[in-house]
């Protein structure tokens, strides 16, 4: 299992990926900074879908990443 943690300014952003190639994404935060978006890394890592997105709080800073993940397929809407 890997778990990264990502270095944003809005929110917060992490991902786990488990063993068995299945992924999930806590929050959707994303820094304006060093212009991380956490659909970015997904491409990036060839992850083409997201099978859990954990949003503990319902508020513009943590899901400010969400339009990307949604305009990308990784989820559905």
């Amino acid at each position: 299992m890997k778990i990264k943690i990502f270095d944003v300014d809005i929110g917060f952003c992490s991902a786990i990926e488990a063993d068995d190639y299945r992924t999930a994404m806590i929050d959707c935060g994303y820094s304006f900074r060093n212009n991380f978006r956490p659909s970015w890394y997904f491409l990036n890592h060839r992850t083409r879908h997201l099978d859990y997105l954990i949003v503990p709080a319902y508020t513009e800073e943590h899901l400010k990443g969400f339009s990307d993940l949604t305009s990308e397929s990784f989820i559905g809407t």
